[in-house]
């Protein structure tokens, strides 16, 4: 049962994901690699920190990451996916910026979940 679930998970996933295989499968000109974010996953927490930065990160883009992939089922279900570049992400400082200026004039969303707050914001950045 449990690997006819994982087929199914697979044969689900796969062709979503297709267009992102040459970035899976080849080099990356992004600057912070998959080995980046499981050694920040991996990290012991250092006991005599307050601040356990390393865990941060991963909890951090994992919760961006699983925020990203619920809004794109919501927006899909919903047709109203934007026009985002076809060929990889925008990039982190141009969706800061887009973030930064829908909240200033959406201040009354500041208690909302951040990532459903700055996801608006780069979907309504990028209109079809």
């Amino acid at each position: 049962m449990r690997k006819t679930l994982w087929r199914v998970a697979l044969c689900t996933i796969l062709p979503i994901i297709g267009p992102a295989h040459a970035q899976v499968g080849g080099p990356s000109n992004d600057t912070f690699k998959a080995q980046d974010l499981y050694v920040a996953c991996n990290l012991p927490a250092d006991p005599n920190s307050t601040d356990d930065a390393a865990g941060l990160i991963c909890q951090t883009y994992i919760r961006g990451l699983t925020d990203g992939l619920f809004l794109m089922k919501v927006f899909s279900d919903a047709g109203k996916a934007g026009c985002l570049p076809p060929d990889g992400a925008i990039s982190v400082a141009e969706g800061r910026a887009e973030f930064e200026a829908f909240f200033l004039k959406h201040s009354e969303m500041a208690t909302n979940s951040a990532g459903v707050v700055a996801a608006l914001a780069i979907v309504q950045a990028h209109p079809c």
